[in-house]
């Protein structure tokens, strides 16, 4: 175990007396994405994709995404449209850009570049 994880094991430990506490950095990172921190969603979902494992990625993004994360909506439509789901990134990406999300902008346009008919 990590000096940090140990830190912050006892530390949620010292505050929350018989909370189940992390063992690695990994199992706190699920444990902040189960407890609703978006940055962790995301993250948690970057880790996944790195792995191959789109299917629980796009849950964590989706989770961050539904909470108001510009990061996760990014994130998922950047997924969507890796899946070819065009119209549903399309719409993600734009509640993200609209929010001004730079990453989201630009994915934005690269989708609307792509629609049928778009030079």
């Amino acid at each position: 175990m990590s000096r940090l994880t140990e830190w912050w094991a006892r530390r949620r430990t010292a505050r929350q007396p018989g909370l189940v506490t992390a063992t690695s950095m990994d199992e706190v990172l699920v444990m902040s994405a189960e407890g609703g921190n978006t940055s962790a969603m995301c993250r948690l979902g970057d880790q996944l994709m790195r792995q191959g494992r789109a299917a629980e990625a796009k849950h964590w993004f989706r989770k961050a995404a539904d909470s108001g994360s510009t990061d996760g909506m990014n994130n998922l439509g950047y997924l969507l449209v890796q899946e070819g789901q065009l119209s549903q990134a399309e719409s993600w990406l734009a509640k993200a850009a609209e929010r001004g999300h730079p990453e989201a902008i630009d994915n934005l346009a690269y989708v609307r570049s792509r629609r049928p008919g778009t030079s």
